[in-house]
């Protein structure tokens, strides 16, 4: 039986699993949240005795404390700390890791903006073993779901939580019952995806289709640095698009309006309706210029 468990969490997907975990009666003896976590904000409605603010994980003081609790088992949720041998060898059972990406073709940081991104028709979530290596541990479970044009990183976000809690259920009844089925991953198909950062969602008109521009900007909506532009060197944030039935070509960065409806602005290959700025776009601007 697993009788005790740490999580170690950051973001919404760790709050969920966190409150599937204590719903059904698991025995979570700690959670570690890095200092500024969003969990913090809700934290005063868990049990204080067992949270833990800490970032240095790895430091040997902190790894003394849980080696202390005695765990069978860490889960890992949206923690982007490296874990080093010491902490990975305490849990009787190992370290699971809920990736939200399928593996290995999506190892690295922002898996879910970057499969939205590459307009993939399904979004692949994983929980893997954790070993010293960036997503390159066993496949413990594995789940897919279709992605649509109504999909936005938040629905994707809300389907992956569904998808881990009853991935996690699973996981850990087959731990229990020996029936692990583990799938090592192919070193060949692997592909690593860098974190996501403010800069990268500048859109350059010239380099991105209608297609492409639709897919960044609902990949990145708030709390993700959403897209951006310029107008006369000032930031332009957009928050909505659609890509439109109309085809409407011209200068790509232009914004134009056709019978009384847009903004459109004008892309690689024709326009994209802009449904939700930060400020009005004027026909005839040149964004970027």
């Amino acid at each position: 039986m697993i009788d005790s468990i740490v999580l170690f969490l950051n973001g919404q997907r760790g709050v969920v699993v966190l409150d599937y975990l204590l719903q059904e009666g698991r025995n979570v003896v700690a959670i570690v949240a890095p200092e500024k976590s969003v969990f913090w904000e809700i934290a005063e409605k868990y049990n204080k005795k067992y949270l833990i603010k800490e970032t240095q994980i790895n430091n040997s003081e902190f790894v003394k404390k849980l080696t202390l609790l005695n765990p069978d088992i860490f889960i890992v949720s949206g923690f982007q700390i490296i874990f080093k041998q010491p902490i990975l060898s305490i849990p009787r059972l190992g370290v699971i890791n809920l990736h939200g990406g399928y593996l290995p073709k999506y190892r690295g940081g922002s898996p879910l903006n970057w499969q939205i991104i590459n307009d993939e028709n399904k979004i692949g979530v994983s929980i893997i073993f954790m070993d010293k290596g960036i997503d390159t541990g066993d496949i413990l479970a594995e789940e897919y779901f279709d992605l649509t044009d109504q999909d936005d990183i938040h629905s994707v976000h809300h389907k992956a939580n569904i998808a881990f809690v009853r991935l996690v259920s699973q996981v850990l009844v087959k731990f229990e019952n020996n029936k692990l089925n583990l799938k090592k991953q192919n070193q060949l198909e692997a592909q690593y995806w860098i974190q996501r950062s403010e800069q990268d969602s500048f859109i350059d008109w010239n380099e991105v289709s209608a297609r492409q521009a639709f897919n960044l900007i609902r990949a990145l909506k708030l709390p993700y640095p959403p897209v951006f532009t310029y107008i006369n060197n000032r930031k332009v944030f957009l928050y909505e698009a659609v890509v439109p039935t109309e085809i409407i070509k011209g200068r790509p960065g232009r914004v134009v309006y056709l019978q009384g409806k847009g903004p459109y602005i004008i892309c690689k290959d024709h326009a994209i309706l802009i449904t939700k700025s930060s400020e009005e776009l004027i026909s005839g601007m040149y964004l970027n210029d």
